[in-house]
């Protein structure tokens, strides 16, 4: 009778997150790094923690971070193949093609070349090759739109290709009974990190000499960004099994993480930890109440953070070169990020929240018993879980 009593409050407790606010705060932070460059700046965390990285670098890891955490919490209280690659495809997808739309209408209007010229098959490898980015070409600019070096359309859109990716690793996690599926995630980010240790001339693939064979072959798809990525991802994952419901576990994995840092200092093994020490420091933000701030940016704004990474890069060579010369780079970078957020806001209202709330239509079984006695999570299965999940902004 306590357990009952207890539940309902234990559900309200794991609302109070605030991974809506971090994953924001990730985006923004793309939008200010790729301005810093377009607008002839340094990133003010260029070479900071390695001469490959900078803001809008740590601010992906962060995002990979936060959806293997999150996804693993999903699967591991209940959520069903169906509902799983549902919300997956939900979360992407809408968001994803409105805003290639919206870029193919706004280079109509931009483009220097006739309209004939303009929908060519260049524009259809831009729309095609982010909507099926594994079998296409990748296309980032539209004929006539924009001058090198800022001539692509949509930049950061090749990040989606390896979230996919590991949204497509994850669903072999249900091929394994519920009790099973710890040690399925465990296996999965042990290959992970192997396949990270490995040289990365390993995954050098010749090219091939027509489409056919390059799709089959896997040619569009690039492991090197993957197992970077992919690794995160896992780890993680990981780290949501081990922290489970108990907050103060974090300490031990961060402790961990400083050990594996110095003792493998100057190896692959150590760039690893330092790329992981970043975005599990973004997962234990967002796993706790310090940005919650009594639930207003969820209940008033929503979750603004998708789309703002899908609509920062364009909005900043629209407005942002234009502006930079005549008011100054910082008014500039403040007048971008209003623009984007409202612009966000516009699309997580029309596109985005509706999209999600078809989620609740998915037929899902009921949940199973998440965890065994000890583990963190839920011993018993708990007949609300299946609507929370639907329901749930963290799980999106």
């Amino acid at each position: 009778m306590v357990e009952l009593m207890m539940a309902p409050q234990r559900n309200r407790d794991i609302h109070r997150n605030s991974f809506d606010v971090v994953r924001l705060t990730a985006a923004i932070a793309v939008l200010v790094s790729h301005f810093h460059w377009m607008a002839g700046r340094v990133d003010p965390l260029d070479g900071f923690w390695g001469t490959d990285e900078d803001l809008g670098g740590f601010a992906v890891l962060i995002f990979f971070g936060l959806s293997g955490y999150l996804i693993t919490e999903s699967i591991l209280n209940g959520a069903d193949l169906k509902f799983y690659t549902a919300s997956r495809l939900l979360r992407i997808y809408p968001g994803l093609l409105v805003c290639l739309a919206v870029c193919i209408f706004t280079g109509v209007l931009l483009t220097r070349v006739s309209l004939d010229q303009y929908f060519s098959a260049q524009t259809s490898q831009f729309f095609f090759g982010n909507v099926f980015p594994f079998f296409w070409q990748e296309q980032r600019m539209l004929p006539g739109v924009f001058v090198p070096p800022w001539n692509a359309m949509n930049g950061p859109l090749w990040t989606i290709k390896y979230e996919l990716a590991c949204y497509i690793v994850t669903l072999s996690v249900f091929l394994v009974p519920q009790s099973r599926r710890r040690l399925a995630f465990a296996a999965l980010c042990v290959l992970a990190v192997c396949i990270w240790l490995a040289p990365v001339q390993s995954w050098q693939i010749p090219s091939a000499s027509t489409v056919s064979d390059r799709v089959l072959r896997f040619e569009y798809f690039n492991m090197g960004f993957f197992r970077y990525y992919a690794a995160i991802f896992f780890l993680a994952a990981v780290a949501r099994i081990a922290v489970g419901n108990a907050p103060y576990r974090w300490f031990g994995i961060f402790l961990f993480m400083g050990g594996v840092l110095v003792l493998s200092y100057g190896t692959p093994l150590a760039l690893l930890a330092r790329y992981t020490t970043i975005a599990l420091a973004g997962v234990c933000v967002g796993s706790s109440p310090l940005l919650y701030f009594n639930g207003f940016y969820r209940r008033k704004i929503g979750d603004l953070s998708y789309s703002t990474y899908l609509y920062g890069w364009p909005i900043s060579l629209l407005c942002g070169l234009p502006l930079y010369p005549l008011i100054g780079f910082w008014p500039t970078m403040l007048t971008l990020v209003a623009i984007t957020l409202v612009v966000a806001w516009v699309s997580w209202k029309l596109v985005e929240r509706p999209a999600l709330h078809l989620k609740r239509r998915v037929p899902t079984s009921a949940p199973v018993a998440a965890a065994r006695a000890g583990s963190g999570l839920a011993t018993r299965a708990q007949p609300a879980a299946v609507d929370r999940f639907k329901t749930s902004p963290e799980v999106r």
